[in-house]
């Protein structure tokens, strides 16, 4: 009998397709990272209730007034004068564009008026970041969407400048490789509006995870159109201090900025560990909440 089981069960797993294999293997991982989140996940669903089912409805959700614009004004004035010291800088044209990024942008002496860089490690630099990404609010309405509590993934700090090259990479529609639990904060540093780098979103298309794995990485308006139709794609812009939570297992893209630059914070919550622990300055951690104490399970005291 059990030679009976043990062979089904190896004629099962090897028709599972090899994509599929893969993300059970990534499930499995989730499933040995989740504290039990009940504690956190019933007062989100009371307190944050409007902003959870939004999010479970369309995949994204705008939230104009929850950051004090007093603490945007701060992190925008950290990032400006970050920008002016190189050696913390990192070029993101190999995110943005990919394989086709220009060399001369990719070297020493890249003009960083021109190519999109983010900020190495924005959480030992300044405390605003931190508190940023550990926001209580953020962190129990996403409790309550994954039905567990989460970790914080990563804490980005960029900036899309206005250039000629053409919407490669993330300018591209995509899903986000961490899913299925996975969702991001999107922080504008200054107002953004359809002349400015912005966040599109295909309302929806989280639901699709399945549908979606038969599409390639990146796609083009014209193939995300036999997905999704053009009607349910959604332009997200806002003036300075409007956050946006999205499930980016859904598709998604940043639209290239024309005439206007977008100056942005991140951050990142899944279940699962990075494969590079979030440094953070531990004298800025003070007295902490139950949802962040989970939250900081991944990350390395600086």
């Amino acid at each position: 009998m059990a030679m009976v089981v043990r062979r089904t069960a190896r004629s099962v797993r090897q028709s599972v397709p090899r994509g599929l294999e893969y993300r059970l293997k990534i499930l499995w991982r989730y499933t040995r990272n989740m504290p039990n989140g009940a504690d956190a996940s019933a007062t989100a669903a009371k307190e944050s209730g409007r902003y959870v089912e939004e999010l479970r409805q369309n995949g994204f959700v705008v939230i104009p007034d929850l950051i004090d614009p007093d603490k945007v004004t701060a992190m925008a004035a950290a990032w400006k004068n970050e920008l002016s010291h190189r050696d913390r800088l990192i070029p993101l044209l190999k995110l943005t564009h990919g394989d086709n990024a220009p060399s001369e942008l990719l070297e020493a002496g890249y003009d960083v008026n021109k190519a999109d860089v983010l900020l190495k490690d924005p959480m030992t630099v300044f405390s605003g970041y931190a508190e940023f990404a550990l926001n209580d609010t953020v962190l129990r309405i996403v409790n309550s969407y994954f039905g567990r509590c989460c970790a914080l993934y990563d804490c980005i700090v960029w900036r899309n400048p206005v250039n000629d090259l053409a919407p490669l990479g993330s300018f591209l529609w995509h899903r986000d490789p961490e899913g299925p639990f996975l969702v991001k904060s999107f922080l504008y540093m200054n107002d953004v509006d359809e002349e400015a780098a912005h966040f599109v979103y295909a309302r929806g298309s989280h639901t699709m995870k399945f549908q979606a794995l038969k599409t390639k990485h990146r796609l083009t308006n014209e193939e995300m159109e036999r997905i999704v139709p053009r009607d349910q794609w959604v332009r997200l812009l806002g003036k300075a201090g409007t956050l946006i939570l999205a499930d980016t297992s859904g598709f998604h893209k940043g639209e290239k900025p024309r005439s206007k630059e977008r100056n942005m914070v991140q951050g990142v919550y899944t279940l699962v560990p990075p494969e590079k622990p979030v440094a953070v300055n531990q004298q800025w951690l003070g007295d902490l909440t139950p949802a962040q104490t989970k939250a900081l399970r991944f990350v390395q005291p600086f």
